[in-house]
């Protein structure tokens, strides 16, 4: 890659009721040296609280027939013993990005749409998700450079199912992007606190 390329993930989690709602807004900004990235900690006010750097996740890339690496990273998933860890599946040229993520035990799925300049991807997402009766997780505006709403970040609800979770994240692909299941993918697994899931490196 000979030039720079800039990366943009926004992931939120709620608590309890009455008690504080965070958003975690990453914003990475990568060239082919980069090895960190900036992440911002945001109240439910809007306020900053908290800035640090952290690692870059590697990124384990598949230039074909892609779809087959998407159950052993949910089974990664699924079986850490991380208080959180996640899966950011993207296409080569970031155009399009999903992840898979699991906080204590139960696991979500996020997607992010520019709603602004593609509202029937934010509808044909909903209606993805409400079709198969899974229950929105989050749902809220989030900033991309100096837009502070340009954003629709949007979280659902999954079983502890591998396959189902397989399945799902290859329909997402395949129907709400049209992706093809040879088609080339990154993947980035990170985790925080408890031990290295099974099988995966440390």
């Amino acid at each position: 890659m000979g030039n720079a390329w800039f990366s943009r993930f926004a992931g939120g989690w709620f608590r309890r009721a009455h008690q504080t709602v965070c958003d975690k807004v990453l914003t990475a900004i990568r060239t082919p040296r980069a090895t960190k990235m900036r992440v911002v900690t945001i109240d439910e006010n809007g306020q900053a609280t908290n800035e640090h750097w952290v690692a870059i996740p590697k990124t384990d890339s598949f230039g074909s027939d892609a779809f087959s690496h998407i159950e052993p990273y949910v089974s990664r998933l699924l079986q850490s013993s991380a208080s959180f860890c996640s899966v950011l599946i993207a296409t080569p040229n970031q155009h399009v990005a999903v992840s898979l993520w699991k906080r204590g035990d139960v696991p979500e799925f996020t997607l992010l749409v520019d709603w602004r300049s593609a509202p029937e991807l934010e509808r044909a997402v909903r209606h993805f998700f409400s079709e198969r009766k899974l229950a929105p997780s989050h749902d809220y505006l989030g900033g991309n450079g100096n837009v502070s709403d340009a954003i629709r970040c949007l979280g659902f609800f999954l079983p502890s199912d591998g396959q189902f979770i397989t399945a799902l994240t290859k329909d997402v692909l395949c129907r709400i992007y049209q992706l093809g299941e040879r088609d080339a993918l990154n993947f980035s697994f990170e985790e925080h606190g408890g031990g290295p899931t099974p099988g995966g490196r440390n």
